[in-house]
């Protein structure tokens, strides 16, 4: 077992966290891996972040009014914001909504107990909590100007592997659903916990959905090509690639193959549902030249036109796949031209800082600088509906962290057409992700009540979702449309409260005529079981005639049957008249007791001993009381 010296200790004499500390880590076994950290802390972090915020007001007070389509409140551990403070900074820094996006990866670290003493300020909270670019690096790896090879990547999954969080979305449910109507309003819960390589993440979303209504909006971000994440998954072979891949089953390797197939059935789920899906997909390979052909470009394009994913909205994450590691080439605005007119269903966000960096020319030389932002000042005035900003902050704790990329993008900004910069902060956002909320409310209240079932049948392994589409369309056929909206008017909760009513509505009313059909089954078959008593006391009524010694007796004039229930009238009107019963004298004397104790028998079966509601008279007593009294008679006579 490694060796690890770990020494701590505090210069002041504060409970932490508040105070300065150092942390020494030297491994004997790996002294590659020993290093010395520091930390100083005056103030806790609440008051650290409260007091930024103050500071930073001025400025926030100056931002434009804007959406944030791509935003992780939380960090991999599911640490961060309140929601309920999530929305009240949204109003400190002029943001009208925002996505909320669970960081569905978790580390799982392969060091050895002793060895994972260098984790403690990755696992720590507040300000050491490490929410940088790339937070699933070992901290001393993820430095400024850190450049990735084979050998580190290599070095870096001996270190630890990511596992995909499927609880995430339940956590998301749970922190949403406490907030005001007004506070759930200006937030857009998305999915993540899915496991693109799993056959079932299809019926997996539903279920979240069944489990949550009301909730989510749409999925993502959803890692389809990223960097590192790529190879640091613990069952890498079994993930969803665009790339064929050899799958290793322990000594032996299966026939290579891309193994999207789950990943492109889950897109269909979330176009039928009415959700858009945000993809994070590197254009390229961190690996590659900066003007290298992309190669993840054609794939991602083929996989955007398969017929599963072309009728789902995607949101094709930072700028078309850029990144701190991917770089954007000469040829990429064009690139991104041919996407747009390929894909009718694809929309761009530009969120991330690093990504900001890159359009806005960061690091290039002035000539070189102004060209890029030329270039894309033209490319988002073109193409402003089809593109929203985001930040991508990660559990930013105080408003200057949060506003970072919007900040970067203000000189790029302020050069566009209102129409375009208004596209691009606000309307792109409502339309994409206000408006799918309408469409998934109401596959939640007309479809998934229908397919319940299916989920849970264990005979049931995948579902067709080109049927479910029509089935579907065939429910929706009947309800309303939203209440039609001007083009220049943004569609209000209002709208989608009148919507959700009348669908409510039409849900109860179907719910009623159900319960009347159950109702009229159970008066037809109590119809029926007075139908066999009356079978029964036939039988008695016949054997009267015949007295003990066989010798006829007066027969008694029959009264006349009772008209059944009103209630039951109308339950079976229509049906057919019942056959009048005769009565033919069976001079049986010798079988009397015996019948008697069937009848008595068959009374029990049909539950006429217990106390019941008044039965149908015959002769001005109940059935239940004729049965009785010809019993005792042919008892008595026995």
């Amino acid at each position: 077992m490694s060796n690890v010296a770990i020494h701590q200790h505090a210069h002041e004499a504060q409970v932490p966290p508040v105070g300065e500390f150092h942390m020494n880590i030297f491994n004997e076994d790996r002294p590659e891996l020993s290093y010395r950290t520091s930390y100083t802390m005056a103030v806790s972090p609440e008051e650290r972040a409260e007091q930024a915020n103050k500071d930073f007001a001025e400025i926030a007070q100056k931002l434009p009014a804007h959406s944030d389509a791509h935003m992780h409140p939380w960090s991999y551990v599911q640490k961060g914001l309140d929601l309920k403070e999530m929305v009240a900074r949204m109003d400190q820094i002029n943001c009208k909504y925002s996505v909320i996006m669970p960081i569905p990866t978790s580390i799982i670290s392969l060091m050895g107990d002793s060895e994972r003493a260098e984790w403690t300020l990755l696992r720590a909270s507040g300000p050491l909590h490490h929410c940088g670019p790339s937070y699933y690096v070992p901290k001393e790896f993820n430095k400024p100007g850190l450049e990735l090879s084979p050998e580190f990547a290599v070095k870096v999954q001996t270190l630890i592997s990511l596992n995909v969080d499927t609880e995430v979305d339940d956590y998301t449910a749970d922190s949403f659903i406490v907030l005001t109507k007004a506070e759930q309003d200006r937030l857009d819960p998305m999915v993540t916990g899915l496991h693109l390589g799993s056959s079932f993440a299809d019926m997996s979303l539903f279920k979240k959905m069944l489990r949550n209504p009301g909730v989510f909006t749409g999925a993502g971000e959803l890692t389809l090509n990223k960097e590192l994440v790529e190879v640091l998954y613990a069952d890498k072979s079994g993930q969803a690639s665009l790339h064929e891949r050899a799958i290793i089953v322990g000594e032996e390797t299966m026939k290579p193959d891309t193994h999207i197939g789950p990943a492109k059935q889950l897109m269909a789920a979330l176009g039928v549902a009415g959700m858009p899906a945000c993809i994070h997909c590197d254009i390229g390979h961190y690996l590659d030249a900066p003007n290298d052909p992309p190669k993840n470009l054609a794939v991602f394009s083929d996989f955007l036109a398969d017929e599963k994913v072309r009728h789902t909205t995607i949101v094709w994450a930072h700028a078309g796949g850029l990144g701190r590691f991917v770089k954007q080439s000469n040829r990429h605005m064009d690139e991104l031209e041919n996407m747009l007119a390929k894909h009718p269903n694809l929309v761009l966000d530009i969120s991330w800082n690093e990504v900001a960096k890159q359009l806005t020319g960061d690091g290039l030389d002035p000539e070189a600088a102004t060209q890029r932002l030329n270039g894309w000042i033209a490319f988002l005035n073109k193409h402003s509906e089809r593109i929203m900003f985001g930040s991508d902050a990660l559990a930013p704790q105080s408003n200057e962290v949060w506003t970072n990329t919007l900040r970067t993008y203000s000189g790029l900004l302020e050069k566009l057409t209102d129409e375009a910069r208004n596209n691009i902060l606000l309307k792109t956002y409502e339309r994409i992700y206000v408006g799918a909320r309408r469409n998934v409310r109401k596959f939640e209240n007309l479809v998934l009540p229908n397919i319940k079932d299916k989920l849970t049948d264990p005979t049931v392994d995948a579902m067709d979702m080109a049927a479910l589409r029509i089935f579907r369309d065939q429910l929706y056929a009947d309800s309303e449309p939203l209440a039609s909206t001007a083009s220049n008017r943004t569609i209000t909760s209002e709208d989608y409260d009148r919507c959700d009513d009348r669908l409510k509505g039409r849900a109860m009313v179907a719910k009623v005529v159900k319960d009347l059909e159950k109702a009229n089954a159970i008066i037809q078959r109590k119809n029926d079981e007075i139908g066999a008593l009356k079978t029964r006391l036939a039988l008695f009524e016949g054997l009267e005639v015949a007295g003990p010694s066989g010798r006829p007796q007066p027969e008694v004039p029959e009264a006349p049957e009772a008209p059944a229930p009103v209630i039951a009238q109308a339950a079976v009107a229509g049906t057919p008249p019942q056959p009048q019963r005769t009565k033919t004298p069976r001079p049986l004397p010798a079988q009397e007791p015996q019948l008697a104790r069937q009848a008595l028998q068959a009374q029990q079966t049909m539950g006429l001993v217990r106390p019941a509601a008044p039965q149908p008279s015959v002769g001005g007593l109940s059935i239940q009381d004729r049965i009785r009294e010809l019993q005792n008679r042919g008892l008595n006579r026995g």
